[in-house]
């Protein structure tokens, strides 16, 4: 077992959970398609990652989910309690941990490398979003207070995760901004960036037709 692992929160996929913000630009159907698509390009990305540990916690139990992963359960009344359990739980096993969403593609192998090689001289790692929230967030220690009372979904989150890590004097390391996929233009931002990637050739290929048939 390794000493160091990646977690990936996912949602339980259906048509009015599955990337909403996206589907009010290209439907729900094609949301899902492409929410399933994405899960999928991460479950492959993160298969190659040595070294690394890899988790998939879900928001519900099921058995009918359209990947074949184990899973572990999302546990918490709200997204801040989820996250803050997960590290609790699993910083007693490992040494470092680090946390994803699904919706974080623009994010490569190089990515979780620095991310977990910050936390050897810091005790807490994020990636900022454009949108003002965060991609990433890694631990080598937990502090339940990082997730209590944080304007998720808001374009301040980043803001005052660092504003708490300064006055708690956590010492930590800020990875360069990356996009996350809640709009259609994110999503063709990423389709333009990527194009000429033979790595994600595959991927490229199935979420720009099901652009192409919407």
């Amino acid at each position: 077992m390794s000493k160091q692992l990646l977690c990936l929160f996912l949602k339980n996929p259906n048509l009015e959970a599955a990337k909403s913000r996206l589907a009010l630009g290209i439907g729900k159907q094609k949301a899902y398609e492409i929410y399933i698509l994405m899960v999928n390009y991460l479950i492959n990305l993160t298969s190659s990652f040595e070294d690394v540990d890899v988790k998939f916690y879900v928001s519900k139990s099921s058995r009918d989910l359209p990947w074949n992963i184990e899973t572990s359960l999302q546990i918490g009344n709200d997204l801040g309690e989820k996250m803050s359990n997960m590290f609790e739980k699993e910083l007693k096993v490992y040494d470092k941990v680090c946390l994803i969403g699904t919706d974080c593609i623009y994010e490569d192998l190089s990515d979780f490398r620095r991310a977990f090689e910050s936390l050897d001289n810091n005790r807490v790692v994020l990636q900022a979003a454009a949108d003002g929230g965060y991609t990433l967030v890694g631990m080598s220690k937990h502090y339940p207070k990082l997730f209590a009372g944080m304007p998720y979904s808001q374009s301040n989150l980043f803001q005052k995760s660092l504003e708490y890590l300064e006055r708690a004097e956590i010492p930590y390391f800020s990875l360069p901004v990356r996009l996350d996929i809640d709009h259609e233009e994110d999503l063709l931002l990423w389709l333009e960036a990527r194009k000429d990637d033979s790595q994600v050739s595959h991927f490229h290929s199935k979420v720009t037709n099901a652009l192409i048939q919407y």
